[in-house]
């Protein structure tokens, strides 16, 4: 649950670098987890993303509620499953499935 905490914390930030490292390494170059990315969306919301709530399963899959309102005024209440692997002994995020079009 800590590594999914920390990764939205930088995400509140809008420090998609420090995001990234919470992801395995084959996604922190390219891609919607990548740094770059991660960095131009979030660092540039209206107001930043907040994490509401975030519960494991018994698979390692942590379910967040998150809110943040973006550039345009779109007020976003979210959910997604975030899925953790472990990896070197340390449990890194592998993907995030968002829902609610958010």
């Amino acid at each position: 649950l800590d590594v999914v905490r920390h990764f939205y914390d930088a995400l509140m930030q809008g420090d998609g670098s420090a995001a990234s490292s919470f992801v395995i390494g084959e996604k922190r170059e390219r891609g919607p987890l990548s740094a770059r990315q991660l960095t131009e969306f979030y660092s540039g919301l209206s107001s930043p993303i907040t994490l509401k709530d975030a519960s494991e399963s018994d698979n390692g899959t942590v379910s967040v509620k998150y809110k943040y309102e973006a550039a345009n005024g779109h007020l976003c209440n979210g959910s997604a499953d975030v899925y953790l692997v472990v990896r070197n002994t340390a449990p890194l995020i592998a993907r995030i499935d968002s829902h609610g079009g958010c």
